[in-house]
């Protein structure tokens, strides 16, 4: 039993030779109830409340006034305290597709103890152990508690916890310059959307094009810069934990050319004064969708933009490029 439970119990007193006969209800030492007959068999029911743990020892004794008294054997009824439960949550953030383990803890009661738990007011059919394992499988949010039942019959509900349920976070990375040149200093940006929030990132810089490759750089933060100092192409590796502990990652190749040269020739020189000169010019390395611009004594010259320059020019010394 447990504590405050009643029980139910019946006197029986029987004459069969004469006489009155009156038995007695025991509970500790104390007398709980009587019934006396002087014809036949009378029946009388009793109840008792448990009003403290313990042992609580129960006999029964009769007595006829022709044939004396008789002491049955005694029973002892263990009364514990009346069983309480909580539960816990290890997280209140989780994102679709994650697994939440709600715990219980149990004290008092009489051992023998099913559980039944409740999901969002709704009892979750076949979940009958002290945890509960919940597989997120929609957003918002959810609540939960459970209900114990010991060997006595005695129900207790726990308090209720609740956890949010957040879609999937997703991740891009961007450079701010692909293909670069060597020597230019990239920087990188992330998007970001979905999760529970409370993001934190990391990063890393390959010598390559693969994770094996020697690594670079590496470090934290939703944006960095890093100036390649070779030309190749580097993996670049991305990757956020949102506070639900789920973990997505993405990438992207760093194309780094060659910085670019160039050399003008020109169609005559020296000259004469009056002719017109076509100065060509050869580039190579660099990141093709070149611009031009030409530039006579340091001075540009306007409209003059394209991989040719074709000047007339009067006497005197020109630095052209």
């Amino acid at each position: 039993y447990d504590q405050g439970q009643t029980a139910s119990w019946t006197l029986l007193a029987n004459v069969g030779c004469g006489g009155t006969t009156t038995a007695y209800g025991h509970f500790n030492g104390g007398q709980a109830g009587s019934v006396s007959t002087s014809s036949g068999e009378v029946t009388k029911t009793y109840s008792y409340t448990f009003s403290s743990t313990g042992t609580t020892t129960f006999y029964v004794s009769g007595s006829n006034t022709q044939y004396g008294s008789v002491t049955g054997p005694t029973k002892d009824l263990t009364v514990n305290s009346d069983p309480t439960i909580s539960v816990s949550i290890p997280q209140t953030s989780i994102d679709i597709g994650q697994t939440v383990t709600i715990g219980s803890s149990q004290g008092g009661g009489t051992s023998g103890y099913p559980y039944q738990w409740f999901k969002n007011g709704g009892a979750v059919s076949r979940r009958s152990s002290s945890s509960y394992a919940c597989a997120a499988a929609s957003t918002g949010s959810k609540s939960f508690y459970v209900e114990l039942t010991d060997a006595t019959g005695d129900v207790v509900s726990s308090n209720t916890v609740s956890a949010t349920v957040y879609t999937d976070p997703t991740l891009s990375i961007s450079s701010g310059k692909n293909p670069s040149d060597v020597g230019q200093l990239v920087s990188y940006t992330t998007g970001t959307s979905g999760g529970a929030g409370g993001n934190s990132y990391s990063f890393s810089v390959y010598d390559g094009t693969s994770t094996s490759d020697s690594q670079l750089d590496s470090g934290s933060g939703a944006q960095f810069s890093y100036q390649y100092q070779s030309a190749g192409s580097f993996l670049v590796t991305y990757s956020l934990t949102d506070a639900a502990g789920y973990t997505v990652s993405t990438s992207l190749t760093q194309t780094v050319n060659t910085d670019p040269s160039a050399s003008i020739t020109s169609s005559q020189n020296p000259t004469d004064s009056g002719q017109t000169i076509t100065f060509s010019s050869s580039e190579s390395g660099g990141t093709s969708g070149y611009s031009y611009q030409w530039y006579s004594n340091s001075n540009p010259v306007s409209g003059q933009t394209g991989t040719t320059y074709a000047p007339t020019l009067s006497s005197g010394t020109y630095v052209v490029y």
